[in-house]
């Protein structure tokens, strides 16, 4: 147990730097919201009052990646890993500040403060931000059946502009982190 413990703990904190360095690169509402052929699934817009009471619906836009994409952590398993159940699984939402252009200060701070408030803070499991997330987790899970989302992290997305940057809250699915998990504990 205390092998699966570490395994997990070093997986997290490899994905959570993967989706950093990788929505650092690429603005995520213009990469993945196209249908031109060959494209990933359109974003899905949400209307955050159906999501309940504690969301900012009136000054951001959440936009849902409603398929997953795969990444495998190829530093921490063995050469000879299965491909296949090495392969973590995830998925995205993103907020966006309706009018950019109107805030005093950079957009993505901004968010910070108003859209995850207590994100990174010591105290109740029922804090603002927590209740938010899990609301997206399961709205993502809704619409991609047959998996579970825990969230894992919020970065920015790239963009050419300073003040229209994205903040990304990024989901993993918790079986396949399970999974590869278990497979990086087996390495000796």
């Amino acid at each position: 147990m205390r092998g699966q413990k570490r395994a997990l703990v070093e997986l997290t904190g490899w994905f959570a730097q993967h989706v950093e360095k990788f929505f650092a690169l690429c603005p995520a509402a213009h990469e993945f919201g196209g249908d031109q052929k060959g494209m990933r699934k359109p974003l899905e817009t949400v209307d955050g009052r159906k999501l309940g009471p504690t969301f900012v619906a009136d000054d951001y836009d959440l936009r849902l990646f409603p398929d997953v994409i795969t990444t495998r952590p190829r530093a921490l398993l063995a050469s000879d890993a299965d491909i296949e159940a090495s392969e973590l699984y995830f998925t995205f939402a993103i907020w966006t500040l309706r009018s950019p252009s109107e805030a005093l200060e950079s957009n993505v701070r901004r968010m910070w403060k108003e859209v995850l408030p207590d994100l990174h803070s010591l105290g109740s499991s029922q804090g603002v931000a927590r209740k938010r997330l899990a609301l997206v987790a399961g709205e993502l899970e809704q619409r991609i059946p047959g998996r579970s989302f825990l969230h894992v992290a919020t970065v920015e997305s790239a963009t050419e502009l300073d003040h229209v940057h994205d903040l990304v809250s990024v989901f993993v699915d918790l079986d396949s982190l399970e999974r590869v998990a278990g497979l990086i504990e087996n390495v000796p």
